[in-house]
């Protein structure tokens, strides 16, 4: 049986915890912390959702500086971020949201983001669930927001799943991803819908084809007769993968493999034949 023990109730809904020697835990569960006192053991069944430290820190520390209905609103936000992005968060980006909710809620944070519009036009679903989390904010801690509150919630979402790379890593991924536009676009003589599913789904598939580029990360498998297959079927989607490989490998340094060509020229079949 696994005994985790509280180190300081942060809100009647929100707990700081250990487990043995290792590194902190942020704790998220309704009632899991009323009546706790330091060296509770945590009740499990009302655990919803655990944020892990993924280094010893000052993060914790950082947290009971915090208001309890920020957050207790920042668990609620992080909790479906994890869903709708598929991807678990640590208790770094969860504490980094709680700053940026906290600076919003006092007014003291206005965007400076180089990137905005193209995380606005670039990143759909990271800008919707932002906007669900603004209006979540306002309903919650009675506040006026609009679309610069968005640009940082939004901002936080997709810097936090380029792990540790930072905003320069973003750039880069940026321009890669609207090289590739301007390609597609031109090979296809039609302009690309950027509200699309299929676009959102390339949009992944590009950031992810990157991610791959860097040691021990997960490589593709893709059966050659298969490759063929799609090749001879969709010549002008290979053609376009064809220039998008050879921009990547000659403008940016990226080796496209062919199991990633193949997969190139699906997703260019998916977002060129229904435009």
């Amino acid at each position: 049986m696994i005994i985790i023990q509280i180190t300081k109730a942060l809100n009647n809904n929100l707990i700081l915890a250990k487990h043995g020697n290792c590194h902190e835990l942020v704790i998220f569960g309704k009632g899991i912390g009323f009546n706790k006192r330091i060296g509770d053991t945590v009740d499990e069944e009302k655990v919803t959702k655990i944020f892990i430290s993924q280094a010893s820190s000052i993060v914790p520390s950082k947290l009971l500086m915090l208001p309890p209905e920020v957050l207790d609103i920042t668990a609620k936000i992080m909790k479906r971020a994890e869903v709708q992005l598929e991807r678990e968060f640590g208790l770094g980006v969860f504490a980094g949201m709680a700053d940026t909710i906290n600076q919003i809620k006092i007014g003291g944070l206005k965007i400076d983001d180089p990137f905005k519009y193209e995380i606005r036009h670039l990143y759909k679903r990271e800008y919707t669930l932002a906007a669900e989390a603004i209006q979540l904010m306002q309903n919650e801690l009675n506040l006026s927001l609009g679309e610069d509150e968005i640009m940082l919630i939004a901002s936080h979402f997709v810097y936090a799943q380029l792990d540790s790379q930072g905003s320069g890593e973003l750039f880069r991924v940026n321009q890669v991803i609207l090289e590739a536009i301007r390609l597609i676009q031109s090979v296809f003589d039609k302009v690309i819908d950027t509200t699309s599913i299929d676009f959102s789904r390339f949009i992944t598939h590009l950031r992810f084809l990157m991610v791959r580029q860097m040691p021990c990360k997960v490589k593709l498998g893709i059966d050659q007769d298969l490759q063929m297959i799609f090749r001879k079927k969709y010549q002008k989607s290979y053609a376009c993968g064809l220039a998008i490989q050879a921009m990547m490998e000659r403008d940016f340094n990226l080796m496209v493999s062919d199991d990633e060509l193949t997969y190139l020229i699906i997703h260019i079949e998916r977002l060129t034949s229904k435009t």
